[in-house]
């Protein structure tokens, strides 16, 4: 798969740069709005919630206790009352 021989599971899963562009980004972002749902269904926010596999979060959500970012290019923002 990766182009090497003797590869192991353990390889292909964890390190298998030809994967990691693609297969894992897809799977870290399908983690990521499984996460993001649960966060906007525990917080009770106002947001249509589909199945995961049909959901982009919004960048920015927020009700009167909380605000979420979402995504990396965030960096560390912080609430003050946090």
């Amino acid at each position: 798969m990766c182009g090497k021989t003797g590869e192991t599971i353990q390889y292909i899963v964890g390190v298998c740069e030809p994967l990691m562009v693609e297969e894992y980004k897809a799977r870290q972002d399908s983690v990521a709005k499984v996460v993001d749902t649960a966060i906007v269904k525990h917080w009770k926010m106002s947001l249509e919630i589909k199945s995961f596999w049909e959901y982009e979060p919004a960048k920015v959500i927020e009700n009167k206790e909380v605000l979420v970012l979402v995504g990396h290019d965030y960096g560390h923002a912080q609430d003050s009352n946090v």
